[in-house]
């Protein structure tokens, strides 16, 4: 039986596509759609879906995030969720941050860590924290970005299509083991939630 999905405020930019990939498969694709709507996806509206998993998948130590070019038209779209569930009620883009770590309980979770591409060149770097939540059944029911200022969740963009993805590491604390703690990254403040 799917996890139940309950709308949440969202934080992306619109008229964009990512996917978030272990070393072989697609764990997560989204489209956020812009201001006209695509066949059934609606405007201003951000779409979330991914496979069925037999195991989680995410006991990784690290994870690619690609950005691609958002399909065309709704079958586009269709196609491009192929072999995927919704986890999340599609909801309106609208900007929501809340100060401090985000608290999960009932889940596991994982927690990575990635380069802010809007933070400047100085070092060390900003950084944009990913938190994944499964429940029991290995279903994805949380999606958590931290980040140190408000504003989408990157401004500047992230790679374009034909571009290095991004690389999103795993977090660990002081002794190495995994942690699931934003403060065990640097210069995090913020979160915004999608799911759970």
């Amino acid at each position: 039986m799917d996890h139940e999905k309950k709308p949440r405020p969202k934080q992306t930019p619109p008229d964009i596509a990512f996917a978030i990939k272990d070393s072989s498969n697609y764990l997560i694709k989204m489209v956020g759609v812009g201001n006209v709507d695509r066949g059934n996806y609606l405007a201003d509206t951000e779409y979330w879906y991914s496979p069925n998993f037999r195991a989680n998948p995410f006991n990784v130590d690290s994870l690619t995030m690609e950005y691609q070019q958002i399909p065309s038209t709704g079958p586009d779209i269709d196609t491009y969720f192929s072999g995927m569930a919704s986890r999340f009620t599609p909801s309106r883009i609208n900007p929501l941050w809340h100060s401090g770590a985000h608290l999960h309980t009932g889940v596991t979770s994982h927690l990575f860590s990635m380069d802010d591409p809007d933070a400047t060149s100085e070092l060390p770097r900003n950084k944009i924290g990913v938190l994944f939540e499964i429940d029991g059944s290995n279903h994805l029911v949380g999606v958590v970005f931290h980040k140190l200022t408000t504003g989408q969740i990157w401004d500047k963009g992230p790679p374009g299509t034909g571009s290095e993805p991004w690389t999103l590491s795993r977090v660990k604390d002081a002794s190495g083991a995994p942690s699931t703690d934003p403060n065990d990254i640097p210069r995090i403040w913020l979160n915004t939630v999608m799911g759970s």
